[in-house]
């Protein structure tokens, strides 16, 4: 079985739309479009939990919560559906949970 080549961030994103991104659940295969930074939104900002903007890694397209699903918007903004607080379970994995849900009042995971 022939490994797959390294793929770099300029050749994975040349197919991209101008647009969102859907985001979906899949393996885990060393791709551009699947490293990601996370970045503390300072405090003085927000009350209570502390946030976090979520975005693919060398890039300006920020993880948002939709009443769909999640995408990936072209761009940062300071919306709340764009700001993402983490925090353990007790299964030693983490929970991410967006601020908040355009149209929902229900918390999301």
């Amino acid at each position: 079985m022939t490994p797959v080549p390294a793929q770099d961030l300029a050749e994975a994103s040349k197919d991209w739309s101008a647009g969102t991104l859907g985001v979906r659940l899949g393996d885990f295969m060393v791709r551009p479009h699947q490293k990601w930074t996370i970045t503390p939104v300072p405090r003085r900002r927000l009350s209570g939990a502390p946030y976090f903007r979520i975005t693919i890694a060398g890039t300006e397209r920020a993880l948002a919560a939709t009443a769909d699903a999640e995408v990936c918007g072209p761009e940062v903004h300071r919306h709340p559906e764009q700001l993402w607080r983490i925090g353990p379970t007790d299964r030693r994995t983490y929970r991410i949970m967006p601020k908040a849900v355009p149209g929902s009042q229900e918390p999301s995971c």
